[in-house]
């Protein structure tokens, strides 16, 4: 039993490794990717990127209130994810780019990020132990947001946008091979009362709780979507003190995500400790506090290449994802 939990565990990981490894790299390649479509002008893929998250939403809620099976909620977001390359690299308009990058990568995320990894989890998971478990499943998302940017600054050096796209997307081929092991425990759903989505959305609009969190949520757009989106660019348009090609510096803004990426690992599960000591309320609260501190100084002072590698470490260890 211990030894088919541990596999399961093993794919539950690839696949969320995998997912938030691809959306992490979007920031290497949105400025290579405007001056080659749209002039330079990344707010066209910018729009793409915020469509992404949008969908991503709306999609997961579309899920839920289908009920459809998880694996199968897997399968389709895998071969989303993987539609979303030849849409990008074939499309030369703005409108194929919001396909792209935009709704098949947001149905994607929707398919095999956290909402089904963690439904997964949680149902598996001894309840005693469910905030712990969700916590490693959490910060094990993070390595792929380490590892994928890292990947990119070395791939983006060397190739044009779109072979390093098309290498990102070969790497969801070992997904395809976990997804059919991704199964909730039936038992435990049977023995859950149903789940209407009407009412269970009446009741979460009803609770102050439920909307206080959710605004809190919205500042997550800006604190891990844009972040992750344009930070390379950023430190490209104002790093100084350098000697650095915008290249290079567009790199080190990539590898200060993977950074991030790598200090979240220790830092959600940090939350996820403190989460079991102290009301978790508080705990959000001040991992909130932290970010806008962080923040505040890195956009208050010169950008230089100690304070971009800080501010990822920083940004990652303070919980670059939420605390669950």
């Amino acid at each position: 039993m211990k030894s088919k939990s541990l596999c399961k565990g093993s794919n539950d990981t690839a696949i969320i490794v995998t997912a938030f490894g691809v959306r992490a790299v979007f920031g290497g390649v949105i400025q290579p990717l405007s001056d080659d479509l749209f002039g330079g002008r990344i707010e066209v893929f910018s729009l793409s990127i915020a469509i992404q998250n949008l969908v991503w939403g709306l999609h997961s809620l579309a899920l839920a209130s289908l009920r459809i099976n998880l694996a199968t909620g897997a399968r389709f977001g895998w071969v989303s994810f993987c539609m979303f390359w030849v849409v990008c690299v074939t499309g030369t308009s703005p409108l194929a780019q919001h396909l792209g990058a935009g709704v098949l990568v947001g149905m994607g995320i929707s398919g095999t990020a956290f909402g089904t990894v963690l439904a997964v989890v949680g149902r598996a998971a001894p309840l005693e132990k469910r905030g712990f478990y969700l916590g490693v499943t959490s910060a094990m998302g993070s390595v792929g947001q380490a590892l994928l940017p890292l990947i990119v600054s070395w791939l983006i050096a060397s190739f044009d946008w779109r072979i390093t796209l098309l290498i990102v997307t070969s790497m969801l081929v070992p997904m395809a091979f976990c997804i059919p092991f991704l199964r909730a425990d039936h038992k435990r759903i049977a023995e859950d009362a149903p789940v209407y989505l009407r009412q269970t959305l009446r009741q979460a609009f009803g609770h102050s709780s439920f909307l206080m969190l959710s605004a809190g949520f919205f500042v997550c757009g800006f604190h891990l979507a844009f972040i992750t989106a344009h930070l390379p660019n950023y430190v490209q348009n104002f790093c100084i003190g350098t000697s650095l090609s915008p290249e290079e510096l567009r790199g080190l803004g990539l590898r200060a995500l993977a950074l991030a990426g790598f200090a979240n690992i220790f830092g959600t599960l940090l939350a996820s400790r403190l989460g079991g000591i102290f009301p978790k309320p508080y705990v959000l609260a001040m991992i909130y506090v932290l970010r806008a501190i962080i923040i505040l100084g890195f956009v208050s002072l010169p950008v230089t290449p100690a304070s971009v590698t800080i501010f990822g470490f920083l940004m990652g260890g303070f919980g670059f994802q939420p605390c669950r």
